[in-house]
């Protein structure tokens, strides 16, 4: 049984100075848009959320408290992903003083 992405909130990481939420229907799902729109950052965040790293922190392009927008001073990514009936959430922040928080919240909710 798949994994599937079905939510993820975005705030003051890279692009996204103001918190946005994307909701993911089960199937195929497309992101389009101009350059400088967030693609990429989006990506970037699934990502970081997901492992705590991003792929230029990996090849050492930028540091982590360059993924904080310029405006903000920490970034929150909530990922919420389901498998079968269960659901889980996963959050994770950096602030400008290299503090992190990550937190799992598995379907009973511990």
């Amino acid at each position: 049984m798949p994994v599937l992405l079905k939510r993820v909130e975005i705030e003051g990481f890279r692009y996204f100075a103001q918190k946005v939420s994307l909701e993911l229907d089960q199937g195929l799902t497309v992101i389009a848009g101009p350059v400088g729109s967030g693609k990429s950052s989006l990506l970037s965040a699934v990502s970081y959320a997901l492992y705590g790293m991003e792929p230029g922190l990996r090849r050492r392009f930028y540091a982590k408290s360059d993924l904080i927008n310029a405006r903000r001073d920490k970034a929150r990514i909530e990922v919420v992903l389901k498998h079968g009936d269960s659901v889980l959430s996963i959050v994770r922040e950096i602030s400008r003083e290299h503090k992190e928080y990550a937190k799992l919240v598995l379907p009973d909710g511990r």
